[in-house]
């Protein structure tokens, strides 16, 4: 048996097609076919149900494609430890970002880590912090940025990193910032700039609304799903938002936007780094935690 029989079946598996895992590999596709069709002959069984327009896994394919999909997370562990061993000359680093985590907070350490490290291939991947938290717990990423706990998932293990206070803004001249406290009723003809389901911002303004005495039936929702655009069209005078105040402070200092005071509105927006409990953190990844440690206000608990 070769690991490489083992990787192109996982793949076909996944994708669900022979040509698409061979892109994936950067293989040929008669080499795909040629690794499953050995492995298929080691164990002497049909690992792939072809006589449909589909591919579908066999029961003993099913099987088999269980207890590959450990055996190569621990191999790329493995892996990841001798690459590690070697001063850090080769290797490679995957982190998943939220994008406040992304945009706001880790650039610098990121310019850093690949100024003391070029020959580390550092893989970033975004999304919001559910996504995040999946990429962690699939064992897609080695470390994870996001705005908020994996409390639903015990396999991945959450660190609190740093804490700020989420602010309401609208903007710049908007009378809205003019008023000493604004309530709930003052926003009839505001609409609300807020992202999308899985965000740390949309859950402040969840909280917000549970705890708020005023009827807020009427207020009206714009959902979007990146963060800068959110900013945009609110400083164009165009609704409210609530934002973390690191991703809002050049704007306020520009004057393009203002902060508002919301009544009762008091959210705070927490960071953590995700890690996988199961997987041994490689050099690489203890190289970029020990970097980022001054970048955070929490960063003692980084070694706790």
């Amino acid at each position: 048996m070769n690991i490489d029989h083992l990787k192109s079946f996982f793949m076909v598996a996944k994708v669900g097609n022979f040509t698409k895992a061979a892109r994936e590999l950067f293989l040929t596709q008669p080499a795909v076919s040629q690794h499953i069709h050995a492995l298929e002959h080691f164990y002497d069984t049909v690992l792939f149900d072809r006589t449909g327009k589909k591919i579908m896994l066999t029961r003993k394919g099913e099987m088999l494609f269980e207890q590959t999909e450990e055996l190569l997370m621990k191999f790329k562990e493995v892996d990841a430890i001798f690459q590690g061993m070697n001063n850090m000359s080769r290797g490679r680093l995957d982190i998943a970002l939220s994008a406040v985590v992304g945009t706001y907070l880790l650039p610098g350490v990121i310019g850093r880590f690949n100024a003391a490290y070029p020959d580390i291939e550092l893989e970033l991947r975004a999304g919001n912090t559910h996504q995040v938290t999946l990429m962690v717990l699939e064992g897609q990423v080695d470390l994870g940025f996001a705005a908020g706990p994996a409390t639903q998932y015990p396999e991945v293990e959450t660190v609190l990193i740093h804490r700020e206070k989420m602010i309401a803004v609208v903007s710049y001249g908007n009378p809205l910032a003019l008023k000493k406290e604004v309530a709930i009723e003052d926003l009839r003809r505001t609409p609300f700039i807020t992202r999308e389901q899985g965000t740390q911002t949309r859950q402040s303004v969840r909280n917000w609304l549970a705890k708020s005495r005023g009827d807020n039936k009427f207020l009206k929702f714009i959902e979007l799903e990146n963060v800068e655009t959110a900013k945009r069209i609110v400083e164009e005078g165009f609704g409210i938002t609530v934002i973390p105040e690191t991703a809002i402070k050049r704007e306020i200092e520009a004057k393009r936007l203002a902060r508002v005071n919301l009544e009762g509105f008091d959210e705070e927006a927490l960071f953590y780094l995700l890690s996988h409990k199961a997987r041994k953190l490689s050099v690489a990844a203890k190289a970029f935690l020990a970097m980022q440690t001054d970048n955070f206000l929490c960063s003692d608990n980084l070694n706790g």
